[in-house]
């Protein structure tokens, strides 16, 4: 899978370090059992582990997982969420890293998210902002753009209650803080590219807070 160049400027350990500061804050979760759709090279989950979390990880490349576990011990799971065998009502904390952008059937996705989620479980879903920079199709992978509304409404069609949505720009010191020495002066242009269209729908990214109410 491809992704837009600006996925290769974030720094995803060091996020993971200060966003799990930032999720237990929104959150009230300390630890707990964790589920990551998207989940890369696994890298994010392997830091929630070794903070006491335990996590499972869901992707779609068998050799992607394996190579999770063999470097960060991460247990992982292949096939789309919507038919990777989950278990059902387990998760406190699901998390949605990119995915829902590259997605053909997100709505899928989701309604895998909410039937793993616990009983007052949280969803933190991420996807690039519809309105910002830089998402054009032709350019990157992203088969699906979203902006505030539209996010919140697709997350709600799912179950879930949408709370806060964070719209951080491009090196955004929690969110999307970006590698050092990368980018560039390609980079600082398309950075303040992204605070000029910041008046209008700020940042290049939206991370979506959404609770499962305790009914379910």
């Amino acid at each position: 899978m491809s992704h837009s160049p600006f996925y290769d400027w974030i720094d995803h350990r060091l996020a993971a370090e200060r966003q799990l500061v930032e999720i237990a804050r929104i959150t009230g979760l300390g630890q707990g059992r964790m589920l990551e759709f998207g989940c890369g090279d696994g890298a994010y989950l392997a830091y929630f582990q070794s903070r006491g979390w335990e996590c499972l990880g869901v992707a779609d490349d068998p050799d992607c997982a394996k190579a999770a576990f063999d470097e960060y011990q991460v247990l992982m799971i292949t096939g789309h969420p919507a038919e990777a065998g989950i278990p059902r009502s387990s998760y406190d904390l699901i998390r949605i890293r990119g995915l829902l952008s590259y997605d053909e059937h997100p709505e899928k996705t989701l309604q895998a998210a909410f039937a793993a989620a616990a009983p007052t479980g949280y969803l933190i879903a991420e996807i690039w902002n519809g309105s910002g920079w830089p998402v054009l199709p032709a350019s990157c992978a992203v088969k699906r753009t979203f902006n505030r509304e539209s996010f919140s409404a697709i997350i709600a069609q799912s179950g879930f209650e949408p709370g806060g949505v964070i719209a951080p720009e491009m090196g955004d010191p929690v969110w999307a803080p970006y590698k050092a020495n990368s980018g560039g002066q390609p980079f600082i242009l398309k950075k303040w590219i992204d605070k000029i269209q910041g008046f209008f729908d700020r940042g290049s990214l939206l991370i979506l807070f959404a609770q499962k109410p305790p009914a379910t």
